[in-house]
C-alpha cells in the first residue's frame, strides 16, 4: 500500500498534465512527452484503483479472474474448458455454447451493466479536433500548434534544416492510427505537388526599385505571388510605401488611413501570404511588400518562391516578396527617407533573359524554387513555404 501511494504522488507530481497524463522525457529535466501511453489507463490506473477501492467499490467481484501482464481480465471459468478440438456438428447445444466460450467475447464476458459505466468515465474528458477535419497542406502554418500537432499524430515529424528549410519526414509507424498515417500520406503528396506549384521561371522575378539616399538607384529582386495580378511588361506601381501596424497583419489594422493609396509594407509570419494581402487590400493599398522573417537570407543564397494562396480569386493588388538581405536594403532607405517612393515592376534583368530566350528560340528552364523547404530521397517529402 505505501509503495502504491508513493507511485500515486509521484504520478500526480511529475506526470499530471490538464488533459491527462503525459510520458516524461527526461526525469532530470521533467520535460514532457505530447503523448499518454494507452498502459497508463488500461494497466497503472486499473491496478492502483484496485489496489486502494474496497470490495464495494468494485462492479465485478475479482476473485472470479485472473489478471494477465497486460492487466487483461480472463475469467477462471475458461480453465473448466478442455485444450481439445471441438467437432462443432457432433456436439448438442451444450457443448457448442462450451466451444464458444472457448474464445471470449468481452460482450459475453463482461455485461453492458460492467462496460456502460467504464465507457461514460472517459467520454468527452479529453475532446480532440475531429477526425473529419482534414489538415490540408494549403492550409497548414509552421506557426500554429493545432497543425503541429496535427501532422504530428498523422507521423510527419519535422525537422529543421536551418536558413528557413524544413524537412517533412512521414512514416506510418509514428502515427497515432492507421487512419491519421493514411491522412499523412495525403497530405505528403499534397505537399509535393503544392511544392511542385511554387515552381517559378525566372522571367516571373518581380523588381522593387527606388533612388537611394545617396541618389543612386536601387533595384531588388523580388518572388512574385500566385494570388493578384502579376506585373509583366510595362506594367508598373508607383508610390509612397508604408509600414502596416502590425507588422505581420494578422489582426485588424490600426493605420488604415496611412495605408491608403501607398504600397504596404508587412512582415512575413503567423498567417498567410494571401490573408496579409486581403488585409492590406481592405484597408485600400495598392499593391504590398512582405519581407521575410528569417535572419540572413538573400536570393543570392536562396532558390525565390512563388507566394501561394488558397485558391480563391478576390485579390486585385499585385504583392511581392523579399528575403531578408534585400528587404534590409529597403528598410535602411526608409529609415533614411520616410517619404520614400518605390516603383514595383517586373525585373528588368528578366525581361532581358526572356528576350535572349525569344531570340535564340529556345525558352528559361523553370527552376524548382520554395524557400523554406527540403527533400529527401526516403519517406520524406519537400515543405511548402511557411507564411
Amino acid at each position: 500500500m505505501l509503495v502504491g501511494k508513493k507511485a500515486l504522488k509521484a504520478l500526480q507530481k511529475h506526470a499530471r498534465v490538464p488533459c491527462g497524463y503525459a510520458a516524461v522525457n527526461d526525469v532530470r529535466t521533467g520535460k514532457h512527452e505530447d503523448r499518454m501511453d494507452s498502459y497508463v489507463l488500461s494497466e497503472t490506473f486499473k491496478y492502483l484503483y484496485l489496489l486502494f477501492s474496497d470490495p464495494s467499490d468494485l462492479l465485478l467481484n475479482i476473485e472470479n479472474f485472473i489478471f494477465t501482464t497486460e492487466a487483461h481480465l480472463l475469467p477462471l471459468t475458461l480453465g473448466q474448458l478442455g485444450n481439445h478440438t471441438f467437432n462443432i456438428k457432433d456436439h448438442e447445444e451444450g457443448g457448442m455454447l462450451d466451444f464458444m466460450r472457448s474464445c471470449p467475447s468481452p460482450n459475453k464476458l463482461f455485461p453492458e451493466t460492467v462496460r456502460r459505466p467504464l465507457r461514460d468515465l472517459v467520454t468527452g474528458v479529453c475532446p480532440r479536433i475531429s477526425s473529419a477535419k482534414r489538415l490540408r497542406a494549403a492550409d497548414f502554418q509552421a506557426s500554429n500548434a493545432d497543425h503541429l500537432r496535427t501532422v504530428y499524430d498523422m507521423g510527419i515529424t519535422m525537422v529543421s534544416l536551418g536558413e528557413g528549410k524544413v524537412q517533412l519526414l512521414h512514416s506510418f509507424y509514428n502515427a497515432k492510427s492507421p487512419e491519421d498515417a493514411e491522412r499523412g500520406l495525403v497530405f505528403m503528396q499534397e505537399m509535393v505537388e503544392l511544392s511542385k506549384s511554387n515552381t517559378i521561371p525566372k522571367t516571373q522575378l518581380q523588381e522593387v526599385s527606388f533612388q537611394g539616399s545617396d541618389g543612386e538607384p536601387r533595384a531588388l529582386k523580388a518572388g512574385p505571388s500566385h494570388f493578384g495580378p502579376e506585373l509583366t511588361g510595362d506594367m508598373t506601381v508607383v508610390q509612397r510605401v508604408v509600414y502596416a501596424n502590425p507588422s505581420k497583419v494578422c489582426t485588424t489594422l490600426k493605420n488604415v488611413q496611412e495605408l491608403r493609396g501607398r504600397i504596404a509594407v508587412v512582415e512575413r509570419g503567423d498567417c498567410t501570404f494571401v490573408d496579409k494581402a486581403r488585409r492590406v487590400q481592405v484597408a485600400g493599398a495598392v499593391a504590398a511588400i512582405v519581407y521575410d522573417n528569417t535572419p540572413n537570407t538573400s536570393i543570392d543564397n536562396q532558390q525565390m518562391f512563388a507566394m501561394s494562396g488558397d485558391g480563391r480569386d478576390d485579390v486585385k493588388i499585385p504583392v511581392v516578396f523579399l528575403f531578408t538581405k534585400e528587404a534590409e536594403v529597403l528598410r535602411a532607405a526608409i529609415r533614411a527617407n520616410s517619404e520614400l517612393e518605390v516603383t514595383l515592376r517586373s525585373s528588368k534583368e528578366a525581361a532581358d533573359d526572356a528576350g535572349d530566350s525569344a531570340t535564340s528560340n529556345s525558352a528559361d528552364k523553370p527552376s524548382k524554387t520554395e524557400s523554406g523547404s527540403s527533400s529527401s530521397s526516403s519517406g520524406s517529402s519537400e515543405s511548402k513555404p511557411a507564411p
